[in-house]
Parts: structure tokens; sequence; C-alpha cells
């Protein structure tokens, strides 16, 4: 029996399978693939919370939004996806400390449309330069954003696990997320 396709690109599919405990190993794996953890991030010593009365929002009957958080020790990683007006996916990811106020921002933007300096590349970094700030690098790794064509993902090649990633998070039918798995053992375990 062909097994039924689950968009993660659609209401808190992502976050939800992430949250899952049989995924643990993959939610540590897509931690440790986007975010550059500090030292005292312990990723065998974390709590997920998620759709708990702490995080959750919800309407009855119109929306409902749930941030998924990953919480070691005083560190904590807040995860929260949604889709814009332009159908564009947007994935955050704060990286902070319960014992600071700032935080560090990692997005990846998944879009149908583009600017046009973007349409060439299929995926294109941003990051707050020095040169924006006020003579002070100190914030440079506060922003960072990844553009993803969707219309090209699939000319993304598989060398790297973001990548892989990218391809598994944007696949549009089993067969794209079979192929985005096809090179990496821990994203071909994740239990959807």
């Amino acid at each position: 029996m062909k097994k039924e396709f689950i968009n993660l690109m659609k209401k808190s599919n992502l976050k939800y399978f992430l949250a899952n405990p049989q995924n643990i190993r993959q939610l540590k794996y897509f931690i440790n693939t986007f975010i550059n953890l500090p030292s005292s991030f312990k990723l065998n010593e974390i709590e997920v919370i998620f759709q708990s009365i702490i995080n959750n929002y919800s309407e009855k009957e119109r929306k409902s939004t749930s941030d998924l958080i990953i919480k070691s020790r005083r560190d904590i990683i807040v995860i929260n996806s949604y889709t814009t007006n332009n159908k564009e996916y947007i994935i955050h990811m704060l990286i902070g400390s319960l014992d600071n106020e700032q935080y560090r921002l990692r997005e990846l933007r998944f879009c149908h449309e583009l600017k046009e300096k973007e349409v060439n590349d299929i995926v294109t970094d941003y990051y707050l330069q020095s040169s924006e700030l006020p003579n002070n690098d100190t914030f440079k790794d506060l922003l960072q954003i990844k553009t993803i064509n969707l219309k090209r993902l699939n000319e993304l090649s598989s060398d790297t696990a973001i990548n892989r990633w990218l391809k598994f998070i944007g696949a549009t039918n089993n067969e794209e997320r079979i192929k985005a798995t096809n090179e990496d053992e821990i994203l071909k375990d994740f239990n959807l």
C-alpha cells in the first residue's frame, strides 16, 4: 500500500513531527544542522515542549499555533513556522538563554516567487553584515536568513545535511522525499 504524502510545509506538520518522541534523533539532527549551538547547550539533556498550555494559541475552529520549545538547562530554542499571504513557508528559530534577553534568529524562507536578484540561485543566504551595523561586529551573528527557491529545489545537490533537510521539508510528493533521504540515514528513519 502506498504511504500517504504529508506536506511538512502545511499547518504545524513539521513541528508536530519534530516534537514526536520517536523523532528525537531527527530533532537533534535538525537543531545541529541549522543552528550554531553554544557550548552550554547540551543536546543530550533537552526538554521538548509543544502544544502545551504555555506555548499554544487557539481560536475556536479558526486557527491554532504552537511554538516548539527545546530547552537545555538555561538555553532555549523556539521554533515557529507559518505560511504567509504570498504562500511562503517560513521557519523561525530563536536561540538564546533564559539568563540573557539577546536572542539570535535563524530563518528558512521557502518561496515560489522570488525577487529578481534571487531567481538565479536555489538558496540565497542573508546575514546581518558588520557594514550595516554602527561600527560594531557584536550583532553580526544575530540574524541569518536562507531563502529557498522552491521552483528549483530539485536541482539542489544532496551533498550536505542542510541541502538534504531543505529538500526533505520542501518535497511535494513521496518520491521527492525518498530521494532526499537516500543519502541520509537519520532522515531516512524520520517517523512520518
